[in-house]
């Protein structure tokens, strides 16, 4: 290195310096001090600088640890919104449509909480709703071990939120017992339309005996029975409905139907799936010489989460043969909503989903 280029590299590490010190980065600054960080988490919000990364506002601005994740859509975050709960300043998250998503969280993994397993940990957020419409707002706990990088092992969700209203707390508890977690994630998630403000979030151990807790169970599938009514010779299409908890995807590997007239079923086309649920559309052919009577398959369904998580499922497809036309056996509109109707043929769904059981301090309908 030349002689005379040292002022000039002097004078650019004065000026980086300046800029660390007043706050003002174009990337984030993760210090040894920071990847080390344990509940009790308490942030008002009030303090942000300039890092213009992927987890910066729609400004460039970030509540450093905290950082913005766009899951869908074009959100807007800006994190030197007023009014604010407390102090002068909140996160303000606008969706102009139902497909806008976006989650406050701390990104980095090496940043995320250190927590230890079976304890609880409590995560309260202070929102203010104004118009908020689609899925709306609720909050959320993923659990990492030590072998994931980008997804966590486990999630824990609340309750969604919707409508207008002044400041109210929300609050989740949630307890994890796998060993080999070894990080918490507080996450708030806005998906839908609206404006969102959030303020004083709070992540922390809960006392013992002050709190209800959730412990989330691994991933798994839910298979909807379904009864189809037909005549022989008739061929009809239908649908097998499916319901994925604890998990947002999956990939299935494996399609399969089993019974005695198994070889009347046709898998048609593949999985449609939403945010936790699909459908898998089929063919049915029942022959002209086809005895009258009811007939049991079992449709099983093989997939793996982007989790790691080997998932199985099994349900019940029940074929009632009847002489001469189809006859209604119940309503001909399934559990989605969707009307199949057909010449000599009824969908009828029987109620078979499992729900996830969500604890909230404060419940609202909208």
């Amino acid at each position: 290195m030349k002689l005379q280029t040292y002022p000039i590299l002097l004078l650019t590490l004065v000026f980086q310096t300046s800029l660390f010190q007043i706050g003002y980065s174009t990337h984030p600054r993760v210090r040894f001090d920071e990847m080390t960080i344990h509940p009790p988490i308490e942030t008002s919000f009030e303090d942000f600088g300039y890092y213009f990364d992927e987890y910066s506002d729609s400004q460039g601005l970030r509540p450093f640890p905290w950082g913005f994740e766009i899951w869908g859509g074009k959100p807007r975050i800006y994190c030197n919104s007023s009014p604010a709960h407390s102090g002068s300043r909140s996160i303000l998250m606008v969706g102009d449509s139902v497909d806008d998503m976006v989650v406050i969280a701390m990104p980095e993994l090496v940043l995320k909480p250190k927590i230890i397993v079976g304890r609880i940990y409590r995560l309260e957020v202070w929102v203010r709703l104004d118009g908020v419409g689609g899925q709306g707002v609720r909050l959320m706990q993923q659990f990492f071990n030590s072998s994931e990088i980008l997804l966590p092992r486990y999630r824990v969700f609340g309750e969604f939120v919707r409508g207008s209203t002044d400041w109210i707390m929300l609050t989740l508890d949630a307890r994890i017992d796998d060993p080999d977690i070894v990080r918490g994630d507080p996450v708030i998630q806005f998906w839908g339309l609206g404006k969102v403000w959030v303020d004083d979030v709070k992540f922390y151990e809960a006392p013992m005996g002050q709190h209800t807790m959730q412990t989330p169970e691994p991933p798994k599938i839910t298979i909807k029975p379904l009864t189809k009514v037909l005549a022989p010779g008739d061929s009809a299409s239908g649908f097998i409905f499916f319901t994925l908890h604890g998990a947002d995807s999956m990939l299935i590997q494996n399609i399969s139907v089993s019974g005695e007239k198994s070889c009347w079923i046709k898998i048609n086309r593949n999985p449609v799936f939403r945010p936790s649920d699909g459908d898998i559309e089929f063919l049915v052919s029942v022959p002209a010489d086809a005895a009258p009577g009811k007939y049991e398959l079992k449709v099983r369904v093989n997939s793996k989460t982007d989790e790691g998580f080997d998932l199985t499922a099994e349900g019940d497809i029940v074929l009632l043969v009847v002489e001469g036309q189809g006859k209604v056996e119940g309503p001909p509109q399934d559990m989605s909503g969707r009307s199949i109707l057909y010449p000599s043929i009824v969908v009828v769904s029987a109620i078979g989903a499992a729900s996830i059981y969500l604890v909230w301090k404060f419940r609202k309908k909208s």
